[in-house]
């Protein structure tokens, strides 16, 4: 349609005249050409390309947008049940498909398509049913409490987490009065519809739970007291899904006007959501289940999480739980707040820092007034890693990239601050303890070590880029159990300068000072080295005869190409910089290619030996002794060392395949096996 134009086409009284130019624009477009474009001059491609198509059900938010019906519109036309007329096994369902819709939020899906796709949720003041509408004000509370704190965590995605609701307004009780009237209407329920009694009393613990976080991180000196009231109520939620399961109604038609799929074509949402797909109810028990169980776990072990690496464990052990958005977000959000730690009842996390710095083998002479910055800075690191490994794995491994482009950079800093620690008259000399900068190496070198090892969770690798990436991966932790053994060499010597200017008795020399005694950070290195040593022999093993390829299926760049493409994020860091291809050349493809392969499997069982005996002794330290995340993680690579040692120790060149590699034990550190050959 086209507006005609004339002399008046432009006074106030003119009304515009529309005529149909359909034909026109068939009769031009049968002479043009397939791909011709017909364009105005001011026009361009960028713009069409941001153009939405007209009438495209796809494209076009307005297509059947009559057709949709607004609450007010819906209960005007008496199309929309009254609550009051619905009977307890309708109430059952409309509550049971609004926890599931919650789910599907949590889910990743879109608000207006799941919560608000209920009538009844747009205008709760006109939901006559009490119960109905105290479970409605109770979810929709937690709702948008949990939304604020998955978009505060940063591990969610923008366009899943809108931070608008799209002209949505809700108008709620504060939540006092909210949990005030959802336990009367569990008292009243009991006599009227007792079937509705669990729902609505998980509901509300659901929420009392939450609110006892949001009580944790506003008040930190609150903390451990209202951790321990989220546990009480997680042990009273818990059984109560089975009760709502027992009780779920299969079929109920008569909901089918309370919900309209469509409904979010009445909000300006810019290009229609993505198609979802409800869970079956029984899928949807099982994540709430989960969910309750993950956040007891966390109550309980968050407020021993007295170090940076204990609260890393607890992550690392919800992640291999599985556990849902809201209890990763949960996580962030408990853990530090405002730069404080909440389960420590409100530390500053500089002094964090430096309590990790201590426990690396620093010491408090060397924090001066300049240090501040560093420590803020080493804070946000902690931060923005925390974040990142509670992401899902693929955005992590992105994450992770930036997080050792900037902790290199502290790396520098603290070597500022060593420098200063070394007496004038002593500089170019003593090398001085280097506490700041060793620290920064080390917190680098694993986060580069965590961007390798997340990239066997999402399968990224080839199995012919396993040398490099075990190789690369035994180069960091050596470089890291070098760092660490510096520090405790030099703490160990300047203990024995001081016990020998003390004995004044003794006139002679004091002697070499005593190897320094192990700490739980050097084991973990330990028995981090030794597998990952003990990995490299097996790759020569295999790859000398001829059980494994280096060379990928036609191949059309060289090997040296490759070996750059893959670890293409290291290059951009100065310090501690790419291991050159030369290094990965001379050490792995010439001179342990050239080892015999009795030699290789001795030094593969040697290395997975080492590593169990760290492990063992980690298992066995007293202080700090490790929690319980951090027994079950090294359990689990213990049974990884057992299982590899008997497989390389039953490895015969004549009988036995190609390796598979079985990560299913643990994500990072395959199980091997040898199948006969056939």
């Amino acid at each position: 349609m086209a507006e005609s134009s004339g002399p008046d086409a432009q006074s106030s009284n003119h009304k515009p005249e529309w005529v149909d130019v359909s034909k026109l624009f068939q009769s031009a477009a049968a002479g043009m050409k397939v791909g011709q474009l017909l364009l105005h001059e001011q026009s361009s491609l960028q713009e069409a390309m941001s153009a939405v198509e007209m009438l495209d059900p796809k494209m076009d938010t307005g297509v059947g947008l009559n057709d949709v019906l607004s609450a007010q519109e819906a209960k005007k036309a008496k199309k929309l049940p009254v609550a009051s007329s619905l009977n307890s096994n309708n109430i059952s369902a409309i509550m049971d498909k609004l926890l599931t819709a919650e789910l599907l939020f949590y889910d990743g899906c879109s608000l207006h398509q799941t919560v608000l796709s209920c009538y009844y949720i747009h205008d709760l003041n006109n939901v006559d049913d009490p119960l109905l509408r105290v479970f409605c004000q109770v979810l929709l509370r937690r709702l948008l409490l949990l939304r604020e704190k998955i978009i505060a965590s940063c591990i969610g995605d923008d366009e899943e987490f809108w931070p608008h609701l799209f002209g949505f307004k809700c108008n709620l009780p504060e939540d006092k009065a909210i949990l005030n009237a959802a336990k009367q209407a569990e008292d009243k329920a009991q006599s009227k519809a007792p079937a509705l009694v669990p729902r609505l009393r998980a509901n509300r613990l659901l929420l009392e739970i939450h609110l006892a976080f949001e009580r944790a991180m506003k008040d930190h000196s609150q903390a451990p007291a209202a951790f321990s009231d989220a546990a009480a109520l997680v042990a009273a939620a818990a059984p109560l899904f089975d009760q709502i399961q027992s009780s779920h109604v299969t079929e109920d038609t008569s909901i089918e006007k309370v919900f309209n799929p469509n409904l979010w074509k009445r909000f300006a949402t810019t290009a229609p959501p993505r198609p979802i797909r409800w869970f079956d109810f029984t899928t949807a028990i099982g994540a709430w289940k989960a969910q309750v169980s993950h956040l007891g776990d966390m109550c309980q072990q968050l407020p021993m999480c007295t170090s940076v690496s204990l609260l890393f464990n607890l992550c690392d052990d919800m992640l291999s739980k599985k556990a849902d958005l809201v209890v990763r977000a949960q996580l962030i959000n408990c853990s530090c707040s405002n730069m404080r730690v909440v389960p420590l009842k409100g530390l500053p996390m500089t002094e964090w820092v430096q309590q990790e710095i201590i426990r690396f083998g620093g010491s408090k002479s060397v924090f001066t007034a300049e240090c501040r910055d560093f420590f803020i800075y080493g804070a946000r690191g902690i931060m923005r890693r925390l974040r990142t490994i509670l992401a899902n794995r693929s955005r992590t491994r992105r994450r992770l990239v930036h997080c050792f482009e900037d902790s290199s950079i502290l790396i520098t800093d603290g070597e500022t601050l060593d420098e200063k620690q070394v007496p004038i008259a002593l500089r170019g000399v003593e090398e001085g303890p280097r506490y700041m900068s060793r620290w920064a190496l080390d917190w680098t070198l694993e986060e580069m070590q965590q961007w390798l090892l997340v990239g066997f969770e999402l399968q990224v690798y080839e199995q012919y880029e396993y040398p490099i990436i075990w190789w690369y991966l035994d180069s960091l932790t050596g470089n890291r159990l070098q760092n660490q053994a510096a520090v405790l060499k030099y703490n160990e010597a300047q203990k024995h300068k001081l016990k020998a200017l003390r004995d004044r008795r003794n006139k002679g020399p004091a002697g070499p000072p005593a190897p320094p005694p192990p700490t739980y950070h050097s084991l973990e290195l330990e028995m981090q080295f030794g597998l990952n040593r003990a990995m490299v022999f097996v790759m020569a093993l295999l790859v000398s005869s001829k059980k494994m390829e280096l060379e990928p299926p036609g191949a059309l760049s060289s090997a040296e190409a490759r070996y750059y493409r893959r670890l293409t994020p290291f290059i951009r860091i100065t310090t501690p910089g790419l291991a050159n291809y030369r290094s990965y050349q001379k050490s792995f493809l010439e001179d342990l290619l050239k080892a015999p392969a009795t030699e290789l499997t001795k030094r593969a069982l040697q290395h997975f030996s080492e590593a169990q005996t760290a492990i063992g002794k980690l298992l066995k330290f007293t202080e700090p002794a490790p929690s319980a995340a951090q027994a079950a993680e090294l359990k689990k690579i213990l049974r990884v060392c057992v299982m590899n040692g008997l497989a390389v120790g039953k490895w015969n060149p004549a009988t036995s395949g190609p390796a598979t590699f079985d990560f299913s034990t643990h994500p990072h550190y395959p199980v091997l096996d040898f199948p006969p050959v056939k």
